[in-house]
């Protein structure tokens, strides 16, 4: 029985993570997952983004619970941000440079919504995949 908090490393999005990859994942994990997005924590280690991550693997292997959820997470994220809420997973929630705990995990986190596709996930420990020129955009 895993810890059912929004940690990368100890709770749900981490589990939902190795899940995705194997032959079938348990159902009512998005639903699980879109409710961590709710926490003042942002931070991609132990926040918001982390669920965040978890809930784009799910959907984009066609889980359509995990596709509403990621639009929904999204915009209550974007709204926190704009709201001036980007806490951190640290003590007070003070406002630190961390990747997994701080600010620079929750500005990667809006890289990675602007730009899914060219920017991987840090997370997962995603590298770069340049376009193939038939999807590379024009300028």
């Amino acid at each position: 029985a895993a810890d059912h908090g929004p940690s990368w490393t100890t709770g749900l999005p981490g589990v939902a993570a190795a899940a995705v990859h194997l032959p079938r994942h348990e159902d009512g994990l998005a639903t699980r997952l879109s409710a961590l997005g709710d926490g003042t924590d942002l931070s991609a280690g132990h926040g918001a983004f982390g669920a965040l991550e978890a809930l784009s693997m799910l959907a984009g292997r066609g889980d359509a619970t995990a596709a509403t959820a990621l639009t929904r997470t999204s915009g209550r994220l974007l709204a926190a941000i704009e709201g001036q809420q980007h806490r951190c997973a640290t003590p007070d929630q003070v406002p630190s440079p961390g990747m997994l705990t701080g600010l620079a995990g929750i500005g990667y986190g809006l890289l990675r919504l602007c730009s899914p596709d060219r920017v991987p996930s840090a997370l997962l420990l995603e590298h770069f995949r340049p376009p193939t020129p038939a999807t590379a955009p024009t300028c």
